[in-house]
């Protein structure tokens, strides 16, 4: 939305994305590359739309499937998001890396580890809360360019790279860390 102010005085501009279109990176990619060009006429950067490039979808992948089954999440329930931003010490997370680690994976990494310690504890919260256990499911969103090289990704490219990561187990079946790393 842009709005002017009186007898040309000033300009506001108003912009919301849909996360599902681009994250807070990509929106400011955009602009930054809109008010260039709206200044200079044309934008000395050109904006990358890198996920394709990456990951390729398979030929045979509809774009208008579900990121989510259906089947997995009911989507008119309630859900928690958090943002856990260095709250484990080197020293612990290195503890929980000893605990994670199994025949499968055994060297995990430290988002594996406290990942698969965040579910078990949601998930423990979630049925000590509940008379009947249901299965759960967990969404890690991570920003992905400032951890691959600016060959692969560009620190400019727009979009969101997504991939999921579905645990389906028993509501009332246990997983130890190890085992959600491993899965």
């Amino acid at each position: 939305m842009v709005t002017f102010f009186g007898s040309g005085s000033g300009v506001a501009v108003s912009v919301s994305f849909s996360h599902m279109v681009c994250d807070a990176s990509s929106m400011l990619t955009f602009l930054t590359n809109w008010a260039t060009t709206a200044a200079k006429g044309k934008s000395t950067d050109p904006i990358h739309f890198a996920e394709t490039t990456i990951f390729p979808p398979p030929p045979h992948v509809s774009l208008q499937s579900s990121s989510v089954p259906r089947n997995i999440v009911n989507l008119t329930s309630k859900f928690v998001t958090n943002r856990f931003v260095r709250v484990f010490e080197s020293s612990k997370i290195a503890e929980l890396k000893r605990k994670a680690a199994s025949e499968t994976v055994p060297v995990p990494t430290r988002v594996e580890a406290i990942s698969a310690l965040v579910r078990r504890c949601a998930r423990n919260a979630l049925r000590s809360n509940l008379s009947v256990p249901r299965s759960t499911l967990m969404y890690q969103a991570m920003d992905l360019r400032l951890r691959l090289p600016s060959t692969v990704l560009s620190r400019d490219a727009i979009g969101n790279l997504q991939t999921k990561l579905f645990l389906k187990k028993d509501a009332e079946s246990d997983l130890e860390i190890c085992e959600t790393v491993a899965a």
